[in-house]
């Protein structure tokens, strides 16, 4: 389900998209954490504070280690991104 939800998030503005559209996007990002074993929640989140830092619609947040938030269309959405790991290798699993 929530892979299901960010990978229709793109497109809604071109900044936003450009988020979520491969090479180098959150999908992309997330599907390459998943190939190396010793990822985790942690190491992906510090690898989108890197990679966003200075995109307007991406917000790191100033206390939390796992979380993000975007800049939608309609509004500024938080994610946690605990589990994003184990739920993207189910899917690629089934």
């Amino acid at each position: 389900m929530l892979m299901h939800y960010l990978a229709n998030l793109g497109g809604h503005t071109a900044a936003e998209g450009q988020m979520f559209e491969k090479p180098g996007g959150i999908i992309a990002l997330l599907d390459e954490a998943c190939m190396f074993p010793k990822s985790t929640d942690e190491t992906f989140s510090q690898k989108l504070y890197q990679t966003f830092k200075d995109h307007k619609c991406f917000i790191k947040p100033k206390l939390a280690r796992s979380s993000f938030t975007i800049v939608h269309y309609a509004g500024e959405v938080q994610y946690q991104s605990d589990q994003f790991l184990d739920e993207k290798l189910i899917i690629k699993i089934c």
